[in-house]
């Protein structure tokens, strides 16, 4: 039992033989960046650069060039809970450049389309959050604090009205967070479930945890 979930553990970032179609794919959510990256740079906004959804276009790309597949899961979650705040967003503050179109619905329609080639794993959702964490630091030491980027410094809107201090805020909305990474990370499990490995059988692609000991 313990051998099969360390060989679980050690496939977690292994290499998976992209067809040469699909790695090319990885140049468009690459241009979709470097595009809103242009935009942003005129606007002296770089640091919106750093939201979880938007250098998920950068995180896909990395993923299908190089076949790594957690890289490309990781993109696919945050580019899926990304939307709808996104389109919120846009309900709020109005219509932005098309480069944002692209790398929210544009990123997201790559994505999905490379998950339903690599599937999804059992863990991928803590490698989002770890991701999400890693950003927000990101932001908070890179981005200007009048950004608030991925809310690393400040609380948003009216919960100033609900918390007093901010960490109390953030250890909140990381409870959020981790809860909806796991949500969307058993949604994508049942859409698109991992092959069977033909290696081992009884084994999961990704994960390769048997039925005897899942």
């Amino acid at each position: 039992m313990a051998r099969q979930q360390n060989e679980g553990s050690a496939t977690t970032f292994r290499r998976d033989p992209l067809t040469p179609g699909l790695r090319v794919l990885g140049v468009a959510p690459l241009a979709f960046f470097v595009l809103h990256a242009h935009y942003h740079v005129s606007q002296g906004t770089a640091g919106h650069l750093l939201w979880t959804c938007t250098i998920s276009n950068l995180l896909l790309a990395a993923g299908l060039f190089l076949g790594l597949p957690v890289l490309i899961r990781v993109a696919v979650m945050w580019l899926i809970l990304g939307l709808p705040l996104w389109t919120w967003d846009m309900m709020e503050q109005g219509v932005g450049p098309v480069s944002t179109f692209l790398t929210h619905v544009g990123g997201l329609t790559l994505g999905l389309l490379a998950l339903s080639r690599v599937r999804a794993a059992r863990r991928q959702w803590a490698y989002a959050f770890i991701w999400y964490l890693t950003l927000q630091l990101a932001a908070r030491l890179v981005a200007r604090r009048v950004l608030n980027v991925n809310l690393a410094h400040d609380m948003y809107g009216g919960w100033h009205d609900v918390f007093h201090s901010y960490w109390k805020f953030w250890l909140f909305m990381s409870s959020v967070v981790a809860a909806a990474l796991w949500l969307t990370g058993l949604a994508l499990l049942r859409l698109f479930p991992p092959r069977m490995n033909r290696s081992r059988q009884g084994s999961c692609d990704g994960d390769n945890v048997s039925p005897q000991t899942a």
